[in-house]
């Protein structure tokens, strides 16, 4: 399918709808919770023991979104989309939005919790980035029609 990607937008999904994505987030994931926690160690304390306390409530990854050093100097991490990803999402205990993909559904729009993001649980009419077929179990999971773009 070819649409110009300034019309789609991303998409949000409940994360325990998707059979298969936690799989991946362990797979592939990020988890940015823990490496913002191992960056807030304080130089006087080794990062290993830092590491042992770590007992967060909730943790979201990033997947399909690799480091980028921007700041040398101040040893500044930033994060950007993998371009060569086959999608990019950020995966919550709740909810999963798809940022970038090299699939798309047509969804409905979401309420104000994600603005300018539409629900990949909604049928609707509007271009919405999604997560890949195979993350999906044909016989658990319901989800919209699924596209790949050229």
């Amino acid at each position: 399918m070819k649409i110009d990607k300034k019309y789609i937008s991303g998409g949000v999904i409940n994360t325990n709808s998707v059979m298969w994505l936690w799989d991946e987030v362990f797979v592939n994931g990020t988890n940015i919770t823990f490496e913002r926690y191992i960056s807030e160690c304080p130089d006087d304390v080794d990062k290993e023991e830092w590491a042992e306390e770590y007992n967060p409530d909730e943790e979201t990854y990033y997947i399909g979104i690799k480091k980028a050093l921007i700041y040398e100097h101040e040893e500044k991490t930033m994060y950007d989309i993998d371009k060569n990803a086959e999608y990019t999402a950020i995966v919550g205990p709740m909810y999963t939005q798809v940022i970038a993909s090299k699939y798309i559904s047509y969804a409905h729009h979401c309420n104000l919790c994600f603005p300018s993001q539409n629900d990949l649980g909604t049928p609707g009419d509007n271009p919405t980035y999604t997560l890949p077929k195979d993350l999906y179990d044909d016989e658990f999971d319901t989800y919209l029609e699924i596209y790949e773009l050229e």
